[in-house]
């Protein structure tokens, strides 16, 4: 069971228990302050994850609400491209098959919703300047911003 207030947000929630564990465990020996934020944080439906941070424009490990985080295999995802990315560089567009001509663009899959696009049309793993209704091989798009099915009819060659 959750302890957040009707509406609360769990990063809301984390603050407000970490404050009331604090101040109800203060000077107990066996409540050092990892124990009481992992204590806080279950309480409140988050956990801490490594993911790319909208908020830090960068690759952080922040607690991170449950029902908002992505699917296992996208996390997944996410982590391996960080990780061709620190060890090889950003893609180039071409071999990302970027396109600006994007058929997928009413459903939401587009650069503009995709976890690794930053504010100022760039992109944490392709090069160059990316625009926010193109898209690419490696979208990792948050559930909540696709719109209905993705079913585009494929001319035939």
């Amino acid at each position: 069971m959750s302890a957040r207030g009707s509406g609360e947000s769990g990063q809301d929630c984390l603050s407000r228990k970490i404050a009331e564990i604090t101040r109800e465990k203060r000077g107990d020996p066996d409540w050092p302050e990892d124990r009481i934020i992992a204590a806080a944080a279950s309480m409140c439906g988050v956990s801490k994850e490594q993911h790319v941070c909208l908020k830090c424009g960068g690759i952080k490990e922040h607690f991170v609400d449950k029902q908002e985080m992505p699917y296992p295999q996208d996390t997944m995802l996410m982590n391996a491209q960080i990780q061709i990315v620190e060890q090889f560089g950003q893609w180039s567009k071409q071999k990302a098959q970027y396109l600006e001509l994007n058929p997928f663009e009413a459903e939401g899959v587009k650069c503009g919703n995709c976890i690794f696009f930053n504010q100022d049309n760039t992109c944490k793993i392709v090069m160059g300047e990316i625009l926010p209704v193109a898209f690419c091989k490696f979208w990792i798009i948050p559930e909540q911003l696709l719109e209905g099915n993705m079913q585009v009819e494929i001319p035939e060659l």
